[in-house]
């Protein structure tokens, strides 16, 4: 009975060892192959589909808004030119909230300043282009420009405010609003 050789059994050839290796090596490669693509398949149809959009919101009496929003709000020696009045901040989710894939951030800041103390703000910032559209929070609020006052904003890089590149401030000399729009894309 000894080892078996090519051809010693009805004239059946049995593959070499080397042979036998390489078959092996290949079927538990593609048994991996396989059990990747049915345990993503299984991820991307078990996870959450697409999570809803979120917001941050920051609510409270105005002192207590205006000392968050500060916190937020940077400027080159770190202090504001001058006091706020009033302050809002609204943080929203864009992108695959959740899920697989970018997720980025809008967040819309409101400001209120003495409209005398507009000019100490104004030092601070670059003029920019008009944007095309007044975007805003999803959920509508009191405090974010209304398209019929968006025209007559002057708009400014948002860089020395918020240290994004992405978005726009917008400033009412007349009534000391300052809008500031911005996001990480």
């Amino acid at each position: 009975m000894g080892s078996w050789r090519v051809g010693e059994r009805a004239g059946a050839m049995l593959p070499s060892r080397f042979a036998r290796k390489l078959l092996i090596a290949l079927a538990a490669g593609l048994l991996c192959l396989v059990a990747g693509v049915v345990g993503l398949n299984l991820l991307m149809s078990s996870g959450p589909q697409r999570a809803a959009p979120s917001a941050f919101e920051i609510t409270g009496p105005t002192a207590e808004r205006i000392a968050r929003v500060t916190k937020v709000l940077r400027t080159e020696g770190g202090a504001l030119p001058t006091p706020l009045v009033d302050a809002h901040l609204v943080e929203e989710t864009m992108g695959e909230a959740g899920g697989l894939g970018p997720v980025d951030y809008v967040t819309y800041v409101h400001i209120a300043v003495p409209p005398e103390s507009v000019e100490a703000w104004l030092h601070l910032m670059t003029p920019a282009s008009r944007p095309e559209h007044a975007d805003g929070p999803r959920k509508p609020t009191a405090w974010w420009v209304t398209p019929d006052r968006f025209p007559l904003l002057e708009f400014y890089d948002p860089w020395p405010l918020s240290g994004r590149r992405s978005g726009w401030i917008g400033v009412s000399r007349s009534t000391g609003q300052i809008y500031i729009a911005t996001s990480t894309s």
